[in-house]
């Protein structure tokens, strides 16, 4: 199966800005709810199978318990998220689950391109 580009990849994403994502309080018993803002993507330059993104995120709500109650994001606060897609093995576009690994210059671009973006305030 070959893959859609990174191209139509990333255009497909970039229409789906403002959706919510929900995740995981560390204890486990609770969710957190953002609202994805602002998104820069751009693809790796010597892998073209692996796409970065940086989030700007806004915390929309909290359900159930959190482990830490009085620390952390509260309702309407905004945080960024760095992360990345990458192709899976059955030739789809797949959410990366560890912490990327930015060649040095794709890093700087990134960061400059989601400043130009808006998604770096």
């Amino acid at each position: 199966m070959t893959p859609e580009s990174a191209e139509v990849f990333i255009a497909r994403q970039k229409s789906r800005v403002g959706r919510r994502v929900k995740a995981k309080d560390i204890g486990r018993k609770g969710s957190l709810i953002w609202q994805i803002e602002a998104e820069t993507y751009r693809e790796q330059t010597n892998y073209p199978l692996k796409v970065f993104v940086v989030q700007r995120l806004r915390l929309g709500e909290i359900q159930g318990d959190r482990l830490r109650a009085k620390m952390g994001a509260s309702v309407g606060d905004v945080e960024y998220r760095i992360g990345y897609y990458i192709v899976s093995s059955a030739g789809k576009w797949w959410w990366g689950q560890y912490c990327p690994f930015i060649p040095n210059d794709d890093f700087a671009t990134l960061l400059e391109q989601a400043r130009a973006d808006g998604t770096i305030l």
